[in-house]
């Protein structure tokens, strides 16, 4: 059973031939239905069996066979036209022809189905040849003479006239492509009537030309030229389908007509068979135009690159890039510059999911150093050394090699250490324990005395057992 789901119509009701029985007719369909229709398939039904060869798909329309349609895409409210060909046998027989276009979504023919209009053309009855006869000799005379007026007056009026404008024919170009005010401003001049038609197509640019009736050829100036023109690709919205399913997305884009390709990239936090990215985004696009999803698998499992070395900065952005997430732990360091990555973990070598967090160790720089001074800060006569000494044991050997001389040392730095000065070698004798700095030594009667030195950080002691010390590490935890 018919419905409304295409409205088709046509130029014309009938099909008007030529002298060699050729015509053309073209159909305008619209999708009137609520939803897609992909695709449709367009048929031609003939109203008597022996003309099914006669009538026949336009050289556009026709699939390689050239005797049936090509399927199209129809999205809610889009326009395509069909173009059928009549072409009469010489020895047809005189009479009334019929036939109809009709549409069928290939899906569900059942309910998409919509008859257009029946289109008529006729045969003319060619006249019948007059039986021979057997004309008198005298008649030879009579018909040599009305056939020399007749040539003479037909000669006569060549050269008076310059042809009836209903019989002259008039070559048309092919103007197929051309700009439509050339192809309307050229036929016009030549003498033509020129009828226009609208119609948007997705790959002719608006203004150009997409069909002509009749085709290039010679022409009585009484026929009406008919001129298709584009009005460019049929405008269809993109909707904007990130973060949908992938199948969600898919379904609600090829409704409209659009062509889907997925791309699976594997993503840290979007969750699997989510639409990434679409290409190109929300907006008006032209009517079966391809849209790139890129659909999430979720975090993917990918090999630890080696950051140890690089600043911090860079090798955040390194793994932040890759998925992964960053803890930094702050130490001191005494080869390596501040803000250097000294350790990783995981290493490098290993897989690790995206999503999950690095742990960096980062150089503090060097670690502070206590000083030692040759003089009193307040004898400015003397200057002497000072020299720096990070946390350690210096026998009187060790005070030497770094140019300290014995029982030479009269202030100190402290820079946050304790400092247990020695009066004897190999941290023996009496000894002097400073927690801040000491200007002079003379005040705690152990100036000149120091022979060895320890330098340790201070210790943290716990108020539930005063007996326990314990060292703190200098760590600055940052995530």
């Amino acid at each position: 059973m018919a419905s409304n789901v295409f409205s088709i119509t046509s130029t014309q009701q009938v099909v008007k031939l030529d002298a060699n029985g050729q015509g053309k007719i073209i159909f305008t369909v619209f999708n009137a239905s609520d939803h897609a229709i992909t695709p449709a398939k367009a048929q031609l039904v003939t109203q008597q069996p022996e003309i099914r060869d006669w009538v026949t798909p336009g050289d556009d329309d026709a699939d390689e066979t050239g005797k049936a349609f090509t399927p199209k895409i129809f999205a809610r409210g889009a326009t395509q036209q069909y173009t059928v060909n009549v072409a009469v046998p010489e020895k047809a027989p005189a009479g009334k022809y019929g036939f109809r276009l009709t549409l069928i979504g290939v899906d569900n023919p059942d309910e998409d189905f919509t008859e257009g209009p029946l289109i008529n053309f006729e045969v003319a009855a060619k006249e019948a040849p007059p039986p021979p006869t057997h004309p008198k000799p005298w008649l030879w005379i009579i018909l040599g003479t009305l056939l020399f007026i007749g040539v003479a007056g037909g000669v006569i009026y060549a050269l008076m006239s310059n042809g009836d404008a209903e019989t002259q024919t008039v070559a048309i170009a092919n103007y197929k492509g051309t700009l439509i005010t050339h192809a309307q401003t050229s036929l016009e001049a030549q003498g033509f009537n020129v009828e226009v038609i609208s119609s948007s197509h997705p790959t002719i640019p608006k203004q150009q030309v997409i069909t002509q009736t009749p085709d290039t050829g010679s022409y009585p100036l009484s026929t009406q030229v008919q001129l298709t023109v584009s009005t460019g690709p049929n405008l269809v919205a993109v909707d904007n389908v990130v973060g949908s399913t992938f199948n969600q997305a898919k379904k609600a884009l090829e409704n409209k007509g659009f062509n889907v390709i997925d791309i699976s990239t594997s993503h840290p936090s979007i969750a699997k068979e989510k639409v990434i990215k679409q290409t190109p985004n929300k907006g008006m696009h032209p009517f079966g135009t391809e849209i790139t999803l890129n659909v999430s698998t979720g975090p993917g499992i990918l090999p630890v690159k080696n950051v140890v070395g690089l600043t911090l900065s860079h090798a955040k952005k390194q793994l932040e890039a890759s998925g992964f997430k960053v803890k930094t732990i702050y130490l001191y360091h005494e080869t390596k510059a501040k803000n250097i990555v000294t350790k990783q973990s995981p290493q490098s070598g290993v897989h690790y999911q995206q999503g999950k967090t690095f742990s960096l160790t980062v150089s503090k720089g060097e670690s502070p150093k206590a000083t030692v001074y040759q003089h009193c800060h307040d004898d400015r006569r003397r200057p002497g050394y000072a020299i720096q000494l990070k946390a350690g044991k210096y026998k009187l050997a060790d005070l030497k090699r770094k140019g300290i001389n014995n029982k030479d040392i009269s202030a100190i730095k402290t820079n946050g250490y304790i400092v247990t000065l020695y009066e004897g070698d190999n941290f023996q004798g009496s000894k002097l324990v400073l927690n801040k700095d000491d200007s002079c030594l003379v005040d705690n009667n152990f100036n000149d005395k120091t022979s060895s030195i320890i330098i340790q950080k201070k210790f943290i002691r716990f108020p539930f057992n005063e007996n326990r010390v314990i060292q703190p590490l200098d760590i600055d935890i940052k995530r």
